[in-house]
């Protein structure tokens, strides 16, 4: 029997969810960011927690605010692996909350970044609701000068 090195596949895996924590960290070879999203994968099916690290293009896009909590994303990257179960600080094996799917090489399309969590307090004026002039946003207007 030949023995022979198995290479991964190239395959691709896409998940869309929304961001559980976002959090820029640093480390040994610099800052990097650290992400966990959640997404069900069937009709009101169990959750499962996508997990990855980013010190590149993911980095930049959280330090402009842009990946908050609840905010929801589509992420592509690859797989890298799954987990039921951690071993605790006793050195007993427990079982997860949620499968943890870990991804590498993540990016998000263009198109990929989705609607922001609601911002309590925020006055949103919907299109065919009405305000009245107190609700509305009143330009500054110069006084107009005299013709005379």
């Amino acid at each position: 029997m030949t023995e022979y090195t198995n290479y991964a596949s190239f395959n691709t895996f896409t998940v869309q969810g929304r961001i559980l924590h976002s959090e820029i960290k640093s480390g040994k070879y610099g800052d990097f960011l650290s992400v966990s999203a959640i997404s069900t994968l069937v009709r009101d099916g169990a959750e499962v927690t996508i997990t990855f690290t980013d010190n590149a293009g993911l980095l930049a896009l959280a330090q402009k605010g842009h990946l908050d909590k609840g905010r929801m994303v589509t992420l592509t990257g690859r797989l890298g692996g799954v987990s039921e179960t951690y071993v605790n600080k006793q050195g007993e094996v427990q079982m997860r909350q949620r499968p943890e799917i870990t991804m590498t090489q993540v990016s998000i399309l263009d198109g990929g970044l989705g609607a922001k969590p609601r911002v309590e307090g925020r006055n949103t004026v919907t299109p065919g609701q009405v305000v009245r002039n107190s609700e509305a946003q009143q330009p500054e207007v110069d006084q107009a000068p005299s013709w005379c």
